[in-house]
């Protein structure tokens, strides 16, 4: 089993950067949950400076949570890294694409609220002009 020591080493070859920002990826342990054989399950989470997408002020975020297994692999978290950083960009694209500059894909909106209009689809007519 990986300590968080030897996980912080073998993230620490990793590096993010994406349109000139640097992310940093931490290793953390949830103090919330604890397993009484495994102790407190570590997870990655990049953290970075970016644009509010409301204020347009520069402020620190973070990613969400990628928690590992308790018999993770090197495999295993280096690909975790990778999901966790794919997962960052993928939000922030979201905030940043507006029609009339606003957020069309709001990642923030409730999914109860979005299921509400799911079924205004967008459907054509078939034309066949080959």
């Amino acid at each position: 089993m990986h300590s968080l020591k030897s996980i912080r080493e073998l993230t620490s070859h990793i590096t993010f950067y994406v349109f000139g920002q640097k992310l940093l990826l931490s290793v953390l342990e949830d103090k919330k949950y604890e397993d009484p054989v495994n102790g407190r399950r570590p997870f990655l989470q990049w953290f970075y400076h970016a644009e509010c997408a409301k204020t347009g002020e520069i402020k620190e975020w973070k990613g969400g949570k990628y928690y590992l297994s308790y018999t993770m692999t090197d495999d295993e978290i280096v690909k975790k890294a990778w999901a966790a950083a794919q997962a960052v960009v993928h939000h922030e694209v979201m905030e940043a694409f507006r029609f009339d500059d606003v957020i069309l894909f709001n990642p923030h909106l409730d999914f109860r609220e979005i299921l509400k209009i799911s079924h205004k689809e967008v459907t054509r007519k078939q034309q066949f002009d080959y």
